[in-house]
């Protein structure tokens, strides 16, 4: 089996998705965190500078949906993406749904700001997203 190394940071929704399509797919890996005084080597690791990134037999693999499908090329395993016509419809809509929910911009319910001419705050509800 491939020496699989995966660099991530343990909140990161990014490494989940990662973490958990490895698991799925039954490859053994490795992580490396770089959570605190970590984090300035993490940008060093790949040229977007984010996390994860995966190390596969010496070659580095620096996105999420990169890396979840990069297996399948190289060990012909299940695969994990929403377009894969092999999946059942049950984890295809899991999976499509996952990818959305990774991929849309976050806004919150609620903001709150501060105005300069009245000096006072003005709450803006934003629909959820």
């Amino acid at each position: 089996m491939a020496n699989v190394v995966l660099h991530q940071w343990d909140i990161s929704p990014y490494c989940r998705k990662v973490r958990k399509a490895l698991r799925f797919k039954g490859i053994p890996y490795e992580t490396v965190d770089y959570n605190g005084m970590r984090a300035p080597q993490a940008a060093r690791l790949a040229t977007s500078r984010k996390l994860p990134v995966l190390d596969w037999d010496g070659q580095r693999i620096a996105d999420s949906s990169l890396i979840c499908t990069f297996p399948d090329q190289h060990v012909g395993q299940r695969r994990t993406s929403a377009s894969d016509p092999d999946m059942p419809e049950a984890a295809r809509k899991k999976f499509a749904g996952v990818e959305a929910h990774l991929s849309r911009p976050r806004m919150l319910p609620g903001v709150l700001l501060r105005t300069r001419a009245h000096r006072g705050w003005l709450s803006i509800a934003c629909p959820p997203a």
